[in-house]
């Protein structure tokens, strides 16, 4: 086998084990609560290796500190903005489907809209049904 083909392969069969094993962890990143908690861990483990390494001092570590802070808010403005925008794409999705289906398929897709958000329930940042 070459050796293309076969790092082809392994990320293949690898992608879906990693996502398993690690799924919990992949999904933090969309809820707002637990993803500011992970970034204030991250900054607070930054801030001491860089007070300890660079020897800071108080004053540097403060305006540091500020730094992380402006930029951790920026941050979670910017996943609240992005979280909105792929709702709207997802309700412009729906919308143009329901636009083509007769009465008859729509209640069979609002069925099959319920199972989906059911069987995602939980793996989403707060459990909202999906649109």
């Amino acid at each position: 086998m070459k050796p293309a083909v076969g790092l082809a392969a392994f990320f293949l069969l690898a992608s879906p084990a990693y996502i398993a094993v690690h799924a919990n962890e992949m999904m933090e990143h969309h809820d707002p609560k637990k993803m500011q908690e992970m970034m204030e861990k991250h900054e607070t483990e930054r801030l001491d290796k860089m007070t300890k390494e660079l020897n800071l001092t108080a004053d540097q570590k403060t305006s540091i500190k500020k730094a992380m802070d402006d930029k951790r808010d920026k941050m979670m403005a910017l996943h609240k903005e992005m979280d909105e925008k792929h709702k709207a794409v997802w309700d412009d999705e729906n919308k143009a489907i329901e636009a083509v289906l007769t009465p008859d398929q729509k209640a069979k897709y609002a069925e099959m809209k319920a199972k989906r958000e059911k069987d995602h329930k939980g793996h989403g940042k707060d459990d909202k049904p999906r649109p």
